[in-house]
């Protein structure tokens, strides 16, 4: 739970999911600016950031960030032909997905596919 986590953990998804991708929008966006040249970036986000979710609510904030910049700076870098977009991808079964899910849900995973 989010009582429960490690806060140093916590601060790690905000390192990696918000401040390099900021970063990385800054000084890639004004690369892309200074060239003159049509182009775009993209942003790896993820469903969870579209509804908070228990057990991973910051994850899920972090992901929404993501998906809040990338349009943001869409409709901001348009006129220049820079272009950026979020791919919001759907729940990967990973380990820490299978950490953060029910025993019932995981029991529903791990099944065979039906015929």
């Amino acid at each position: 739970s989010f009582l429960d986590a490690d806060l140093g953990s916590f601060m790690s998804s905000v390192d990696v999911n918000v401040k390099s991708v900021a970063t990385a929008s800054y000084v890639f966006g004004n690369e892309l600016k200074l060239r003159g040249v049509p182009g775009g970036i993209v942003l790896m986000s993820s469903i969870a950031g579209e509804v908070g979710s228990a057990y991973v609510a910051n994850y899920a904030a972090t992901k929404a960030y993501i998906t809040t910049l990338s349009r943001g700076l869409s409709d901001e870098w348009w006129p220049i032909g820079v272009d950026a977009l979020a791919c919001v991808a759907g729940a990967t079964i990973t380990p820490t997905y299978l950490q953060s899910t029910s025993a019932g849900a995981r029991a529903l995973i791990e099944q065979e596919p039906l015929d």
